[in-house]
């Protein structure tokens, strides 16, 4: 966090694109720190982040009625457009990563409790 801009709304800590890879987006993304780059696009696949105040009740607002999935709308913080506004940053070496395990989301209507 040391590394971390204090102006931060969303830290990624995984992304679905590596950095350094060159891949996609990849070379939007500028070097802030040895560990911390200033995310471009980094809301697909999000698997571990951290949002402040001022992010959440952005994702808030825009979340009723159901338009989007969360992916795709933690991309709006850190879209060119929005990048003015809003500060998403992704660290890297990743401190996590996404398993193979299937989503188990459509069970959940028929646990029981």
């Amino acid at each position: 966090m040391k590394e971390v801009p204090d102006d931060w709304d969303i830290i990624h800590f995984h992304s679905h694109v590596d950095i350094g890879s060159g891949k996609h987006y990849d070379s939007n993304r500028k070097k802030m720190s040895e560990h911390v780059w200033r995310g471009y696009l980094e809301g697909e696949g999000s698997v571990c982040y951290a949002i402040n105040r001022r992010a959440a009740n952005f994702l808030l607002t825009g979340a009723f009625p159901v338009r989007y999935l969360l992916d795709g709308f933690l991309n709006k913080l850190t879209r060119p457009s929005l990048s003015l506004e809003y500060h998403g940053y992704v660290c890297h070496p990743f401190i996590c990563g996404v398993s193979n395990t299937p989503s188990e989301i459509d069970k959940i209507s028929k646990r029981e409790n």
